[in-house]
């Protein structure tokens, strides 16, 4: 009849996982400080440098460049390059909510894999654009 189970003698190879270690955590990381760095961009976009002077702006102004260097500090560490370029798409959405495109752009440069190069030209096509 049919086995459904291994057959004797038979070992199943184990799964190994090619990745630096903890790279994958940390792009989690990467994506949980740039939604918060997110959240504060959106509270700032397009504020003057008095506005940015109020308490509460200046509380989302510190807070969204707190998160922004956390990111990119923990963005420097990756070796994987599709995780180290995903890392950087993720950045770079805070970035141009800020306003910040000049720093988007130069993010926008260092990537490599054209699929995350294509995803980031299908959220921001004005990154893509040469002057």
């Amino acid at each position: 009849m049919f086995g459904f189970g291994k057959k004797k003698g038979s070992e199943q190879p184990t799964p190994t996982d090619d990745d630096p270690p903890g790279e994958a955590e940390k792009v989690l990381k990467i994506k949980h400080l740039c939604w918060l760095a997110g959240m504060s961009a959106e509270n700032i976009v397009g504020l003057s440098e008095e506005q940015l002077q109020e308490e509460l702006s200046r509380y989302e102004y510190d807070r969204y460049k707190k998160k922004i260097l956390e990111a990119t500090n923990l963005a420097r560490e990756l070796r994987d390059v599709f995780y180290r370029d995903a890392a950087l798409h993720l950045l770079i959405k805070p970035l141009m909510a800020a306003g910040d495109e000049a720093q988007a752009k130069k993010l926008f440069a260092i990537i490599e894999v054209d699929t995350i190069q294509n995803a980031v030209l299908k959220d921001f096509p004005r990154l893509g654009a040469k002057f």
